[in-house]
């Protein structure tokens, strides 16, 4: 007989509740079958993972483009569907890549100062222009929060991109 795992959400004698995962299981012992079944209470790790699962609902779901780049370079490590589909690209064609390609020639060499007042003040805000697939260039604004370890050095950078092109129109 094979063991099998599944979770539970068990009553406990003072009315709360937890969730359990039981693992049962049978061993033969010459003509005897001892069944078993070792309970382990995974509350804490649901509770986890169900914070993680609206973080990540958040990350996709929101309609402005936000990105995790590395700490000290500009490589997009992640990113969400709508800052793909700001500059016309899919998320996988843009994982990976430098962020460097998405502004305009004349504004790449300032990213690398923006990058570096950032990781500087911990928070950083500017406006750029990006490039689309197209070749179309567009405005945004940029929010960017460095991320670091406990000696100071940026591990990662979480960037917020909003296109602010109605925003421009306007003025």
């Amino acid at each position: 007989w094979q063991g099998q795992i599944a979770d539970q959400l068990i009553l406990r004698p003072d009315g709360s509740s937890r969730t359990v995962q039981d693992s049962s299981f049978s061993i033969k012992n010459g003509s005897d079958r001892i069944i078993g079944t070792i309970m382990r209470d995974i509350t804490e790790q649901k509770k986890a993972e169900d914070k993680l699962k609206k973080w990540a609902d958040a990350f996709n779901s929101a309609e402005w483009g936000i990105i995790v780049s590395e700490g000290v370079g500009t490589r997009m490590e992640m990113m969400n569907p709508a800052f793909a589909e700001m500059h016309g690209y899919t998320v996988e064609e843009l994982t990976g890549r430098s962020a460097i390609e998405l502004f305009t020639p004349e504004l790449q060499e300032d990213l690398l100062k923006q990058i570096q007042i950032a990781n500087e003040k911990g928070h950083h805000v500017f406006e750029s222009m990006h490039i689309r697939k197209d070749g179309s260039k567009f405005p945004v604004r940029i929010y960017v929060t460095a991320v670091e370890n406990y000696n100071g050095e940026p591990l990662y950078r979480i960037v917020n991109v909003m296109d602010i092109t109605k925003e421009k129109e306007e003025l």
